[in-house]
């Protein structure tokens, strides 16, 4: 079964926050990365974390690096 390693979604739709919840619940492995459109913030939910990180400064490095730390090299 695959399941996805990061998933980030717009933190600015109340709907897509709501997806994010039920990300967490099917794929508790995965980390949620709420990103606002006009870049100001994000929000990123760890595995199994219930409160998020608010990362609020060098967003577009800050999203690299996390969409970075949770890809895994695959194994022969």
């Amino acid at each position: 079964i695959m399941a996805p390693e990061t998933v980030v979604l717009s933190l600015e739709e109340e709907r897509l926050q709501a997806l994010g919840a039920r990300v967490r619940v099917a794929a508790p492995a995965a980390k949620i990365i709420l990103w606002a459109r006009d870049e100001r913030v994000m929000e990123v939910y760890d595995p199994g974390s219930l409160i998020p990180r608010r990362i609020g400064h060098a967003l577009q490095d800050a999203l690299l690096r996390e969409v970075s730390s949770s890809t895994t090299v695959g194994e022969d």
